[in-house]
């Protein structure tokens, strides 16, 4: 558990941290959630990490307990719609690449 006096913005100035956008849908009512319910948490962590030190994940199969990785996958793609293509690609594979070799 982290510290409550290391708040996001906080971690986000160590430059040795990075974000990961995973799980979301599984701590949510499975009927309840929308996208939109669901954006403020992803663009805060976008916002505060960037888009160069932020990963995605599809915690399968845990995501199942809030509609499924598909549900999740379409979820994903409707909160970056705007964003650019490196934007995505850095999100959706090129930071781990680039984090885990």
């Amino acid at each position: 558990m982290v510290p409550k006096s290391l708040t996001t913005d906080k971690l986000a100035k160590r430059p040795n941290v990075i974000a990961k956008i995973s799980g979301i849908i599984a701590y949510t009512d499975p009927d309840n959630w929308t996208v939109e319910s669901l954006r403020p948490y992803v663009e805060h962590t976008i916002a505060s990490f960037g888009w160069d030190r932020v990963v995605w994940g599809s915690d399968w199969p845990v995501c199942n307990l809030g509609g499924g990785l598909s549900a999740w996958v379409a979820a994903t793609h409707a909160l970056i719609e705007g964003a650019s293509r490196h934007e995505r690609d850095s999100l959706l594979s090129g930071n781990a690449q680039r984090i885990w070799k």
